[in-house]
């Protein structure tokens, strides 16, 4: 049984970028065509400035085979960049419109690179509790699944313009609330140059 140990030729394009994909190397083991196109549909959703930057950075991701790491879910890295996804995440309903996993840990890098809770806790503590209040499933817990959670929201929801319901407790990302904690996003460091994204949280349904 092979785990990740390949690179797609060619690799991932998205927004006049190219993307590194590692994969398993048996075949049988590798996402499919079509789960490919979900991929590279979700990483053009991204902002710009940040799916740049995680490619300046030498940044790749890892689609696992059976049995590798990690079992379910995905994880990331900042030193190196990457991003990986397990083999059982492309069999999830909720990555059947875009790849709601990869948005998630894309959420966790972006955290980290820019420091985004921290900056948000420093300027604007008040937004800072509220977003990390939000409740989130998950094998860890932590403020950071918080940002995670909703940085990919965001993402999947506003920017995407898919429908996506939080198991949690939907609430959390609707109405006021909702607004209260996407609008959160822009007072980090990590959005200091994306204002115009603003105009993607209007009233939220």
């Amino acid at each position: 049984m092979s785990c990740v140990n390949n690179w797609r030729n060619p690799p991932l394009s998205a927004q006049g970028l190219t993307i590194p994909l590692q994969w398993a190397g048996n075949q049988q083991d590798r996402p499919t065509s079509a789960q490919i196109q979900i991929l590279e549909t979700t990483l053009g959703l991204l902002p710009f400035e940040h799916l740049q930057r995680f490619v300046q950075s030498n940044g790749y991701i890892r689609a696992s085979g059976p049995s590798c790491t990690p079992a379910s879910g995905g994880g990331y890295g900042t030193s190196p960049s990457y991003i990986r996804l397990s083999y059982e995440c492309w069999r999830d309903s909720f990555n059947f419109t875009y790849q709601y996993t990869f948005l998630h840990e894309f959420g966790h890098w972006v955290d980290e690179t820019y420091q985004a809770l921290n900056g948000l806790r420093q300027s604007a503590r008040a937004e800072y509790d509220f977003l990390v209040a939000a409740s989130h499933h998950g094998r860890t817990n932590g403020s950071n699944e918080r940002f995670a959670d909703c940085y990919a929201i965001f993402v999947f929801r506003y920017i995407g313009g898919a429908p996506y319901n939080h198991r949690p407790r939907a609430a959390d990302y609707r109405g006021a609330e909702g607004r209260r904690r996407f609008l959160a996003l822009f007072l980090t460091p990590a959005f200091a140059n994306l204002q115009p994204l603003q105009t993607r949280v209007p009233a939220v349904p």
